[in-house]
């Protein structure tokens, strides 16, 4: 058997602040992308992003 070398809440605080990331960064490179791509393009990559 595997020991964990991180305790469950330690997992759970990175998994947030992961989450807290990539919700700052696709608010930028939305407002950064929004004069090269189309609003459609844009949702089809968060999509695709999300699926991966």
């Amino acid at each position: 058997m595997v020991t964990s070398v991180l305790s469950e809440n330690s997992k759970a605080v990175i998994l947030l602040a992961l989450a807290a990331f990539g919700w700052g960064t696709n608010t930028i490179a939305s407002k950064l992308a929004v004069g090269e791509v189309s609003p459609m393009m844009l949702i089809f990559i968060r999509w695709a992003i999300v699926a991966i």
